[in-house]
């Protein structure tokens, strides 16, 4: 194996003990505490938040920190991550989430987890109290560019990284959980929600299959919202900065920013 190959398994290696940390942190909370009371939403959002500042922390140094499908595409939209990387990325991601999963159902198996999942289907998801498609397509879509577009301003809009970087992004998760995990029990990731909905499948939990495509797809749709807004606000800045300093327009992205292999 070349020194770039093993670059990038240590790249995708981190990714994948990233989202199987979150998964287990997060997504075990919810399986625990479930989602019936404003204090286990809030418990459940502070357990994703805490996991994605930790793993932020211990691994962003390696990976560049995305530990998010939408996240990575986002970037390969935004040209902060070449095509491979987001493929290699994104299939350890999935295992991640699926390992992630595949742990926490052995702990309810051995009745770890308050003897039983408190979600049903391993955090898969819901739809709305009026079982409404749009409500939960709507609320994904907007959770999924906000999240996203914090990402990219914080982490791909500077040259260099503050140090309070992983605070902000773990907040943010949280935040965005507070707001989403009542109204569709979101995992906030298709990386987790893949492993929820294979491990439903698996134990013939089929109604996690009628809506956890929302939880799969649309997070991309709102990643590629996010990015065009990135470019839009960013090109618009970088002309009024080379205007002022009497240089060029810049054509895009800095090259500094692609992810090294």
């Amino acid at each position: 194996m070349t020194v770039k190959r093993m670059g990038l398994f240590r790249k995708a290696f981190a990714e994948f003990l990233g989202v199987c940390a979150i998964t287990l942190i997060g997504c075990g909370t919810a399986m625990a505490f479930g989602f019936e009371t404003a204090g286990s939403v809030f418990v459940v959002a502070i357990a994703y938040g805490l996991s994605f500042l930790g793993v932020y922390a211990a691994f962003a140094p390696v990976s560049g920190g995305s530990f998010h499908p939408a996240v990575c595409f986002a970037r390969l939209i935004c040209g902060k991550m070449r095509v491979k990387d987001f493929f290699v990325y994104l299939a350890a991601q999935t295992v991640g989430g699926f390992f992630g999963v595949f742990l926490l159902r052995s702990i309810d198996r051995l009745g770890g987890i308050s003897v039983r999942d408190r979600t049903g289907n391993y955090s898969a998801g819901m739809l709305p109290q009026d079982n409404s498609y749009a409500a939960a397509i709507l609320t994904e879509l907007l959770i999924s560019a906000f999240f996203v577009l914090i990402v990219l301003f914080v982490c791909c809009a500077h040259k260099k990284r503050w140090p309070a970087v992983g605070i902000v992004l773990g907040l943010s998760f949280a935040a965005v959980c507070l707001f989403g995990y009542p109204l569709t029990g979101c995992t906030c990731d298709p990386a987790i929600t893949f492993g929820s909905v294979a491990f439903a499948l698996i134990d013939k939990k089929f109604d996690a299959v009628t809506y956890g495509w929302i939880y799969l797809i649309v997070p991309f749709a709102g990643a590629a919202l996010a990015a065009l807004i990135y470019l839009f606000i960013t090109s618009g800045f970088s002309r009024a900065q080379d205007a002022k300093s009497g240089e060029k327009p810049s054509a895009g992205p800095s090259d500094s920013d692609v992810l090294s292999e």
